[in-house]
């Protein structure tokens, strides 16, 4: 008897915590920002030769799926708030 009833309380509890990450998802959507955000883009190249270029720059970003577009080719190194550092190997 105590072995279907851990497994509806258990049942209940993980979909409660799915419902309440979806609610935050739809919060974190409804959010929008009335301006662009700006970001220092780094780029590193690794070419054939292991000879690594790095190029530097601020860029606004308008929408994020433009932004992840722009650098569908490069790898995403790190990032934060303020910088967004990418890499790419020849």
């Amino acid at each position: 008897m105590k072995g279907p009833v851990l497994v509806m309380l258990l049942l209940c509890v993980l979909s409660g915590g799915v419902y309440a990450l979806r609610e935050k998802e739809r919060e974190g959507l409804a959010a929008v920002q009335e301006k662009p955000h700006s970001v220092q883009v780094t780029l590193l190249e690794v070419g054939r030769d292991g000879q690594l270029r790095k190029s530097v720059h601020q860029e606004v970003i308008w929408a994020m799926e433009d932004f992840w577009s722009e650098y569908k080719g490069y790898q995403l190194v790190d990032m934060n708030a303020k910088e967004v550092i990418f890499e790419k190997r020849q």
